[in-house]
């Protein structure tokens, strides 16, 4: 069952997703098991088919840990800790929607072990 985060200060949801049970075609065949071209990472897209904005982790040898998503003042923060797992392979997808029509981040930051990083965009 997913699993869902209100944040009341920005009206918006966070929830993770099963890819296994997506209905977005699109974003299954940038996502799914089948795309192996995707590296380690954090990728962020908005779909075209319904406009929500997803978060993407494809862990391939690193365990990531401690997901936290944070927004404020239009900012979404992502906060996480990784650590090296030779051979693991597996993938996390969260949606983040807002509650209104408005939208509810401009700009995106990555945590990662406490150190800033790069926030990967994904074309959808």
């Amino acid at each position: 069952m997913p699993q869902y985060k209100e944040n009341p200060l920005d009206q918006s949801i966070t929830q993770e997703v099963d890819i296994n049970q997506l209905e977005n075609e699109q974003l299954k065949g940038v996502i799914g098991d089948k795309n192996e071209i995707l590296k380690n990472g954090v990728y962020g897209g908005i779909s075209k088919d319904d406009g929500n904005y997803y978060i993407f982790i494809n862990s391939v040898g690193y365990w990531y840990s401690n997901i936290t998503f944070d927004l404020q003042d239009k900012l979404l923060t992502i906060k996480y800790n990784t650590e090296y797992s030779e051979g693991l392979r597996y993938k996390q997808l969260f949606l983040i929607k807002p509650k209104n029509l408005h939208p509810i981040f401009n700009k995106a930051e990555l945590i990662e072990n406490g150190s800033r990083e790069t926030l990967n965009v994904l074309f959808m």
